[in-house]
C-alpha cells in the first residue's frame, strides 16, 4: 500500500511540474534599453533606463 501512494504522489507530482512548465513555455523576455531627458534648472539631463517584463502574449 506504500508503494502505491509513493507511486501515485510521483505521478501527481510530475503532472503538476509538466502543466507548470507547459504553461511558462509560450512566455518571452522583453528588454528595452533608452535614454531619458529631463530638463531641470541646470539644464537637460540625460539618464540612462532599462526596462526588464515577462510577456506571456495573453494565454491562459
Amino acid at each position: 500500500m506504500k508503494t502505491f501512494v509513493k507511486k501515485l504522489s510521483f505521478c501527481l507530482l510530475m503532472i503538476a511540474a509538466i502543466g507548470t512548465l507547459e504553461s511558462c513555455s509560450n512566455a518571452h523576455w522583453g528588454t528595452s534599453m533608452g535614454m531619458n531627458m529631463s530638463f531641470g534648472p541646470g539644464g537637460p539631463r540625460v539618464t540612462p533606463s532599462f526596462n526588464v517584463g515577462v510577456y506571456s502574449g495573453g494565454r491562459y
